[in-house]
């Protein structure tokens, strides 16, 4: 990432990931599926907010909603700026 992005309070950013379309033993998986929820890294968070801490750290994988954040173009790479409580889960 060439250009700075500084995120306010509780906001990450993440690069999404393509959804899988078969599994490492090659099965294949409905397209249904991939619809419910995404996958991406968080390449940058904010410094959280009072009462709510930044739970998640640079490096992340995470799982969010289809329609979550805000598409952001930095250089030719799509990111999605979002809040931290938009985040279903993450490993």
């Amino acid at each position: 990432m060439n250009e700075t992005i500084k995120l306010l309070a509780g906001m990450i950013l993440v690069l999404p990931e393509k959804a899988e379309e078969k599994t490492s033993g090659g099965i294949y998986i409905p397209g249904n599926i991939n619809k419910s929820l995404l996958t991406g890294k968080v390449k940058a968070i904010g410094n959280g907010k009072e009462g709510e801490p930044m739970e998640l750290s640079v490096g992340n994988t995470v799982h969010f909603p289809r329609h979550s954040g805000i598409k952001v173009d930095i250089g030719d790479i799509e990111y999605l700026i979002m809040r931290q409580k938009e985040i279903n889960y993450f490993i």
